[in-house]
Order: structure tokens, then C-alpha cells, then sequence
């Protein structure tokens, strides 16, 4: 069904303009990006241990990715903000998008490489400044972006949904490939590819596939060009707006409806919708350009006035005002985005509460991920592959379980799906909890924060400590993965419907906030994993008690919200 409605859309896309290309393009970038992410999984803490550092660091390498991807976000959001007039979204072009894809297509190839070399030559540092550079190819926002500016309004949902379906199946294709790529070095005819820095290499070569894809196919249709050529022909069409956009500057001095002035600066530069509009103004734009001036000053004698001289020179001093107050013109434009965040934090009583669920979300999902190899290593003797082969499991199970939250939510609110995917989230926590090991520090709870050997830990609780840690972890993914939709589908209904900013809106937030949670989630891995106290022995206790504080404190602030969550 799907499929036929791609399809079907296929010529309306065509009939406006628009190459279907670039739209799989698009999809295929957010795919790359997810299984280059998770393709490491299998292989960080196998490197780590081979190079004699602890297994914690595995959390360093992985979480490298985020970081840069943070950074690219933050400078996205300012280029995409200077690129477009007035941040309206609708002055963002194909060509921009182009030149964007482009390099963020380079990183990746750039960072792949310096990852197999760090992996090759057994340097930590130079692995995780690889996946630095491999974060900085991370364009999410541009993702969006490109469908809210380019696509008419029909489109858009069914394009974003694609989007979503394939950075899950990237997400299962990079554990899935990563794993079976861990298990056996990859012989060539020149040298020995490890099966440590095998993932890096395939990426890179996905990569540079990608980005020949983007040079000769990402590209307008020429249905654009042959509109613009009609309406230079004199169609009908192009009779009847010269007709409305018509300059009669001789019967009056004030600028009229028709002018250019108020084409460029009224509400016909708004309402771009209309694609012939847009191409008749943009024509207008290169025919009026150098005469402007000319027309925005009365033509009332053959030399200037005083007045007109003062005039200029007001515009000069203007001009050179503004050359020189760049720092001034940033600092209001910071200003002007704390502003808007406010407003939109502010814009519904219940935003910040389910911002914050969405942050527990993500973090306990990084946290379960990014430690599940360093956790059934130590504890279950399992490698890379075994537990990136749960993790795929798991991952092909996120779309059967949306649909069945899809079936619920019909009966329920979304504000009671969301407590009963609490409660299942917190049932896992409690699961996977180490008894044992929580009582022994409570007998000792005087010395907590000693120093101890990193050997002094004690195996799981129960007689079936596997089962109990993959059920406790199955309930968990369960709960946080049906937590997800129902927050969004919430979000979508609390914030504001219309932004006057591509800076700051709900999907820029939300991606943001996403990614920070990413950073603090493997961070939390790395200090727990390389503390030596008492309290951080366990390190099943030490990740799961405070996702389980936090999955406490989501829930009582979706009760305390309960009534405005509508």
C-alpha cells in the first residue's frame, strides 16, 4: 500500500517541479548516517581491550559521533538561519541543500579513514577523533528541512514517515552488518583488512557511492526551467501576472500594489505556494534589479534635492553601520533565539514535561545500547557480535511494537499510554537490577566511596542471571520504545502549529535535546565504567539506578501534568 502511494506520487512531484531523486537521496543520507553510527557497536570494546585500556572507553568511541553531530547541528542552525531572508524556511534552495549534502557526505569518508587508521595503529585518541569528524557529517536537521521547504504540504508527512522507517532499518542494518563484519578479518590482494576496522572501510565506501549519488542526481528537474522559459514566452498565464505585477510609475509616485518594491517586500514574497509565482518573481527580480534605485526615487528633477542627499548619505552611514556592528547584529540574533525558545517553552504548560520525558528516552536508550557489549562481556563472556546480534533483535522489533501502540491509542489517550509505558519501563529497570550485589553494598555502605579492584564484583543474582538481565532488558527496550511515539504524537498537538524561525522551532529542539541526551548517556558510561569506588563496583547497579530515579521522576511529572497533557 505504501508502495503504491509512492508511486502514485511520483508524477504530482514530477507535474511541480520537484525530482523524486533528491527525496531518495535524502532518505538514503539519514540511512547511511544511522548504520555508521551503530556499525561500531560490535567492535569498540574489542578494540579497547586490545589496545590495555578499560572497556569504558568503548563509551568514548561510540559517543564521539554524538559530539560532532552536536556540533554540526549548532553550526546547521546558523548557516540555514543567515541562508534564508527573515528565516523564513521557503528562501532555502535546491543548490543550498546540494552544497550541504555535499559536505556532509566528506566527513564521513574523512572520518571512516582516520577511524581504520586510529584502529590499525591501536590508538584510542585518533579512533574516537574519527568518529568525531564522522559526527560532523550528521544532517538531521537538513533532513527536515528539506521536505518543509521544498515539498508541498500533502507530501511532507509521508516523506517524513520515510525518513523514520529508514533510519530505524539503518539502525538494524548497522548492528546487523557490524556484527557479521566482526567475526572474520577481510583478505585483499594488497593488505589484511581487520575485523576490527572492516565496518570503517565498508562505510567509507557507502559514503563515497553516496556522495557520487549526490553530484550527478541531486539536481532540479528542468520542469522548473521550461516554466521559467514560458513564462518569458508570453503564455497566458504570464499575460495576466504582467498584467497584475504591471510598474505605472508615470501615473503615480507611490509604489503600488504591482511594483517590484512591494512584490519583494509584501505578501506576494510570502505566499510562495504558487511555483509559477515564484519563478514570474524571481524573473522579476533579475529584470528589476538595477532598477530599484531608479524607481524608489520620484523622478522630480534632473539632480537630487537636499533632502535626497541626505537621504544617501543617511543610507551610506547605515551601511557602514552595519559592516562594522556584526558582533552587535549576532548578539541580537542570539537574543531573538532565546527569545523564541521561550515562547515556545512557554507557549503550553505541558512542553517542558514531555521535553523531559523525551530526554529519559534517549538517554536510557543510548545507555542500554552503547553498554550492552561492555555489559555481556564482563559479565556473560559474550563478544561484539553476539550482542549486537540482541541488539538488531531488538531493533526489528521497534515497528510491530508502534503498530500495536497505534492500535492502542485508538482506545487511550495518548497521557495514559505514556504512565502505562512508564510503568513497563520501570518493571524493566527492576529486572535487570543486581540484588545481591545492592545488598552487599548496603552492608558496607560506610564505605561506599573507598577505593576498590576493578576484579571485586559479584556475577548476577540469579540462578538464570542471562535470562534475567535479556528479559529486564527486552521489557525495558519494550516500554521506552512505546514511549516514544505517544510523547511525540502529544508534542505535536502542544507546540505552537506556525515558527517564524528555522533556528529555533519544535524539530530543531527535538533534535538538539536528542543529541545531548546521546553525549550525557555515554559520558555517564565512561565515568561509571572508569570510577573505582565502592558504589560504582557493579556497573549493571551503577547505569541502572539512576535511569530508574529518572524513570521515577517522568512519572510523577506526567501525573502532575496529567490534566494539561490533552
Amino acid at each position: 500500500m505504501k508502495k503504491k502511494l509512492f508511486m502514485s506520487n511520483i508524477p504530482d512531484l514530477l507535474g511541480q517541479g520537484i525530482n523524486p531523486a533528491i527525496l531518495r537521496l535524502n532518505s538514503m543520507g539519514r540511512f547511511f548516517f544511522a548504520m555508521n553510527y551503530y556499525i561500531v557497536h560490535s567492535t569498540a570494546t574489542a578494540f579497547v581491550q586490545g589496545a590495555g585500556a578499560h572497556t569504558a572507553y568503548s563509551a568514548c568511541i561510540i559517543g564521539a559521533t554524538s559530539f560532532g553531530a552536536l556540533v554540526s547541528a549548532a553550526f546547521q542552525l546558523r548557516s540555514m538561519s543567515r541562508e534564508s531572508d527573515n528565516n523564513e524556511a521557503n528562501n532555502l534552495t535546491i543548490g543550498y541543500f546540494r552544497r550541504a549534502f555535499l559536505l556532509c557526505s566528506l566527513f564521513p569518508i574523512v572520518g571512516n579513514i582516520i577511524h581504520a587508521v586510529g584502529v590499525s595503529k591501536g590508538s584510542i585518541l585518533l579512533a574516537s577523533f574519527g568518529r568525531f569528524i564522522v559526527g560532523l557529517g550528521s544532517a538531521e536537521l537538513l533532513h527536515r528541512q528539506l521536505l518543509s521547504s521544498c515539498l508541498p504540504a500533502p507530501h511532507v508527512v509521508f516523506e517524513a514517515a520515510n525518513l523514520v522507517h529508514f533510519h530505524l532499518f539503518g539502525i538494524f542494518c548497522g548492528l546487523v552488518i557490524g556484527g557479521f563484519l566482526a567475526l572474520f578479518d577481510v583478505h585483499v590482494q594488497v593488505t589484511t583488512i581487520s575485523s576490527l576496522h572492516s565496518g570503517s572501510c565498508f562505510m567509507a565506501f557507502l559514503w563515497f557511492f553516496h556522495m557520487t549519488s549526490l553530484l550527478y542526481k541531486f539536481q532540479e528537474t528542468h520542469q522548473s526551467d521550461k516554466e521559467g522559459k514560458d513564462v518569458q514566452d508570453g503564455t497566458p498565464e504570464a499575460q495576466q501576472l504582467d498584467e497584475k505585477f504591471s510598474i505605472e510609475s508615470s501615473e503615480s509616485s507611490e509604489p503600488e500594489c504591482g511594483t517590484p518594491e512591494s512584490i519583494f517586500c509584501g505578501s506576494v514574497s510570502i505566499s510562495t505556494a504558487d511555483d509559477t509565482k515564484s519563478t514570474y518573481v524571481n524573473q522579476l527580480k533579475a529584470t528589476y534589479d538595477s532598477r530599484l534605485p531608479q524607481e524608489r526615487m520620484p523622478m522630480m528633477s534632473r539632480f537630487p534635492t537636499t533632502d535626497q542627499k541626505k537621504s544617501e548619505r543617511s543610507l551610506s552611514k547605515g551601511d557602514d553601520l552595519k559592516n562594522c556592528s556584526k558582533k552587535k547584529r549576532d548578539f541580537r540574533c542570539l537574543r531573538t533565539s532565546s527569545t523564541r525558545l521561550r515562547n515556545i517553552l512557554s507557549h503550553d504548560v505541558s512542553i517542558p514535561a514531555t521535553l523531559f520525558v523525551i530526554v529519559f528516552v534517549k538517554i536510557s536508550h543510548e545507555i542500554l545500547f552503547s553498554s550492552c557489549a561492555m555489559v555481556t562481556n564482563r559479565y556473560f563472556k559474550w563478544n561484539g557480535s553476539q550482542a549486537c546480534f540482541l541488539l538488531g533483535l531488538l531493533t526489528a522489533a521497534v515497528l510491530p511494537v508502534n503498530y500495536i501502540v497505534e492500535r492502542i491509542s485508538r482506545s487511550y489517550d495518548e497521557r495514559t499510554a505514556i504512565k502505562r509505558s512508564i510503568i513497563i519501563a520501570g518493571i524493566g529497570f527492576l529486572i535487570m537490577f543486581n540484588y545481591v550485589s545492592f545488598i552487599n553494598l548496603m552492608i558496607h555502605v560506610r564505605s561506599i566511596f573507598d577505593k576498590t579492584t576493578e576484579k571485586a564484583y559479584h556475577p548476577y543474582d540469579w540462578i538464570f542471571g542471562t535470562a534475567q538481565y535479556l528479559c529486564g532488558l527486552s521489557i525495558t527496550f519494550v516500554g521506552i520504545t512505546s514511549l516514544e511515539p505517544c510523547v511525540l504524537s502529544l508534542m505535536s498537538k502542544l507546540l505552537p502549529s506556525k515558527s517564524k524561525s528555522i533556528a529555533v522551532n519544535g524539530g530543531s529542539i527535538l533534535a538538539i535535546l536528542t543529541l545531548t541526551a546521546r553525549v550525557l548517556g555515554d559520558m555517564h558510561i565512561l565515568i561509571v565504567g572508569l570510577s573505582h569506588r565502592l558504589i560504582n563496583t557493579d556497573i549493571v547497579n551503577s547505569l541502572v539506578m539512576p535511569l530508574l530515579l529518572a524513570c521515577l521522576v517522568a512519572g510523577f511529572v506526567v501525573q502532575r501534568n496529567f490534566f494539561f497533557l490533552i
